[in-house]
């Protein structure tokens, strides 16, 4: 918990980050539900007027299948092959 403080008070550069158009991409974990990632992420494309692209698993679905905190990485992959193509 030692990053939340830090991560709650950032403020992201609106217009620097609209700018960027089509290859600014927010995504969220299907599996995140209201965790606090998936709630960034849900409000900074709201703000920026555009959709979330919901990858696979939590917000760590990059993460070995067979860890702590299991995600899945082969379909992280797959998602995010779709999304930068």
């Amino acid at each position: 918990m030692r990053n939340m403080p830090a991560c709650n008070a950032y403020v992201p550069d609106y217009t620097a980050l609209a700018a960027l158009g089509k290859r600014l991409h927010v995504a969220v974990g299907a599996d995140s539900g209201q965790e606090v990632a998936a709630r960034g992420g849900h409000g900074l494309a709201q703000r920026l007027g555009r959709d979330v692209d919901v990858f696979p698993s939590h917000h760590a679905g990059f993460a070995s299948a067979d860890g702590d905190f299991p995600g899945q990485p082969e379909a992280f992959a797959a998602k995010l092959r779709e999304v930068l193509a």
